[in-house]
């Protein structure tokens, strides 16, 4: 775990050579700022954990320094104790006002100082814990909604057909329950991903050919409508590491989705599987229009905005390469996307998985 950052801020070499000699008894690291401006700059680049503000100091004061963190985004949520000898009601209150989480006054007692430094690193950590489990929760909350959506338009077109008399009643059924089941999965799989938290998912030796054949399955109806197919050359009983479900659901649907979507009617898909001596590499391979570079940059960061239209007018949340990306590295394994928009245009997706070798 990464030590955390305590940022002393003190116009007197003597407040700061005590202060360090306080705090050595810590496990964590040290920044030092002699005046206002300095301090704000290390705090918007290095984020500390914890400041220790002087209050007197010329210049901008403590008091300055403070309004100016809580008015940045960047810094914000940094706690700030501040550092006086000052005892006035009214400045502490001022303090409190302006955002800061506490007080020393000087001349400090070194275990009054320790007790509350060490308080508020901790509520530090665990406000940044909570926050980037809020974030991971949220983000799996948009990939489950974006997943779920395609299980769920193949039920709505099978219902649409059997309205229209074009499909037979046992056929649809079947397909219903197929596309349903594809949901449950799901869900099983992000309560998986909810109970192992960091730990990400368990991994198996997998049967990457007919994981394909699933997920081709489970995108027929996409393909019928754009009068497309998809082109399986590889072979049989080919195994790698991963977890069943995500990799047919999340992985290769999206994937398959996404070239479906960006290709244009009566084009192909082609799939392909290089055995290599360390890895096993799945190369999905469309003709289609390509992905700009700057959306090509971004193509994994869940927080930006790479959702586009499609040839037909499909639309989608930007959330399922995100989720692909992640559930590769979950595997140990790699992704790659290769794409261009000029002609020939069209993209290649690498998926590069640990190899299961027969013994």
């Amino acid at each position: 775990m990464t030590k955390p950052l305590v940022l002393i801020v003190d116009d007197t070499a003597e407040n700061i050579q005590v202060l360090g000699k306080i705090l050595k008894g810590l496990s964590c690291n040290i920044a030092v700022a002699k005046e206002g401006k300095t301090a704000l700059s290390i705090a918007k680049s290095k984020v500390p954990d914890l400041i220790l503000l002087d209050v007197m100091m010329p210049g901008m004061s403590g008091f300055e320094v403070c309004q100016e963190l809580k008015f940045d985004k960047v810094t914000k949520d940094i706690p700030v104790i501040f550092l006086t000898a000052l005892s006035d009601t009214k400045d502490i209150i001022k303090g409190f006002r302006l955002g800061a989480v506490d007080y020393v006054v000087k001349p400090f007692i070194p275990e009054e100082l320790l007790a509350r430094v060490t308080t508020h690193l901790s509520m530090s950590q665990d406000r940044n814990t909570i926050v980037e489990q809020k974030t991971k929760l949220q983000n799996l909350i948009h990939m489950l909604c974006h997943d779920i959506g395609n299980p769920t338009h193949a039920i709505i077109t099978v219902l649409e057909l059997l309205k229209q008399n074009q499909l037979e009643l046992e056929e649809s059924v079947e397909l219903i329950d197929e596309s349903a089941q594809r949901t449950v999965n799901l869900l099983d799989v992000i309560k998986q991903f909810m109970a192992v938290k960091s730990k990400g998912l368990d991994t198996s030796i997998v049967d990457l050919s007919m994981s394909v054949g699933e997920a081709v399955k489970g995108v027929r109806f996409r393909l019928d409508e754009k009068e497309m197919d998809i082109i399986v050359n590889m072979e049989e009983n080919i195994h790698v590491w991963a977890e069943e479900a995500t990799l047919i659901h999340s992985v290769l649907v999206n994937i398959f989705t996404n070239a479906i979507k960006f290709s244009k009617n009566s084009s192909n898909i082609w799939v392909e599987c290089i055995d290599n001596t360390s890895n096993t590499e799945l190369i999905i391979r469309d003709k289609g229009v390509g992905i700009p570079v700057n959306i090509l940059d971004k193509l994994f960061d869940v927080d930006a905005c790479t959702s586009r239209s499609g040839t037909a007018g499909e639309t989608g949340t930007g959330f399922g390469m995100p989720l692909v990306k992640q559930l590769m590295a979950t595997y140990g394994g790699e992704l790659k996307v290769l794409s261009s928009i000029n002609e020939p245009s069209g993209t290649e997706v690498h998926l590069i998985f640990r190899k299961h070798n027969h013994e």
